[in-house]
């Protein structure tokens, strides 16, 4: 298990909310992207280009953000219907990423908190 910490993420009703999050296994990681069909982390640094990949990112923050022994239970539809825009997904992505057991993070996502919303989702 990865390390634990706290993320902001701005939900669709316009409010920042500090969420708990932790990084996952790697064997983890590997097993979404194997369900999910994503060849390598590359996907996952141009999420625009590939909507696998980021079926990928939304199903790895859900694990990063679920805690069941403390009944919080995240998923894809609650991430979905939850968060502000794909640039809090990919946020919360890097800093599973982050907090997570790779050897090396994967490259080319770098949302910041600065990121205004740039069309490319909506």
């Amino acid at each position: 298990m990865g390390k634990t910490g706290s993320i902001q993420v701005r939900f669709a009703d316009g409010r920042e909310h500090t969420l708990a999050i932790r990084g996952i296994r790697q064997l983890d990681i590997f097993a979404v992207l194997d369900q999910l069909d994503v060849k390598s982390y590359a996907e996952l640094t141009n999420p625009e280009s590939s909507l696998q990949a980021f079926r990928a990112m939304i199903r790895i923050v859900a694990t990063a953000l679920s805690f069941p022994n403390q009944q919080e239970i995240w998923t894809a539809e609650r991430i979905q219907q939850t968060f502000a825009d794909p640039n809090e997904i990919m946020w919360a992505f890097n800093k599973c990423i982050e907090l997570s057991d790779l050897p090396k993070a994967p490259g080319g996502i770098t949302p910041t908190k600065s990121v205004q919303k740039s069309g490319a989702y909506g």
